[in-house]
């Protein structure tokens, strides 16, 4: 078995908040997303198969707003 010499990649400790190409913007989940999404994520639909509600606003709020300080990898 040929083993392969692993080397550590150091990350920019400020990565930039968007990744944007001609044809997509990848955005950092923010708590202003919250707004939005509770619309999308209130489609009934979306619970046909899962035994869940539909989120409220303040809880999406507060969710984004605690994985957004996450975002640069700190626990």
């Amino acid at each position: 078995m040929r083993r392969t010499k692993l080397s550590r990649v150091s990350l920019s400790h400020n990565p930039p908040l968007n990744l944007a190409t001609p044809r997509l913007l990848l955005e950092v989940l923010t708590p202003a997303h919250a707004e939005v999404m509770v619309d999308v994520l209130s489609h009934p639909d979306i619970y046909d198969f899962l035994d869940d509600e539909p989120p409220k606003l303040e809880f999406l709020r507060q969710l984004y707003r605690t994985q957004s300080r996450n975002w640069h990898g700190r626990p």
